[in-house]
């Protein structure tokens, strides 16, 4: 599968830091070009995210880690480790396309 011109082309591993510095509060990474959010989530995992909300574009590491989750700090949508939003407060349901980018961590 090939990305878009425009994606970022990462190959390989890329060392994020020491993994104690990543704990239950979300931390803003600048890699490949754009801005990702990296967090420890309750089942001890960490966890790397883009880090804009699609919704309204809030930086997601101003947000709260809530389990596996990091709930976005503007309108409180909540999207899991996999990127995929788990939780809208005020909606009855999710739209199918409330995804982001999720990227495999290896520690």
């Amino acid at each position: 599968m090939s990305q878009p011109a425009s994606a970022p082309r990462q190959r390989g591993w890329y060392c994020l830091g020491l993994a104690s510095e990543y704990t239950s509060a979300p931390v803003k990474l600048n890699y490949f070009g754009t801005r990702l959010v990296a967090y420890r989530g309750e089942d001890g995992e960490i966890h790397v995210l883009d880090g804009y909300c699609p919704h309204m574009g809030a930086d997601l590491s101003e947000g709260c880690v809530e389990g596996n989750s990091i709930r976005c700090p503007f309108h409180a949508w909540r999207w899991g480790a996999d990127g995929v939003c788990d939780d809208i407060p005020y909606a009855k349901r999710i739209p199918a396309k409330a995804v982001i980018r999720s990227y495999p961590t290896l520690e």
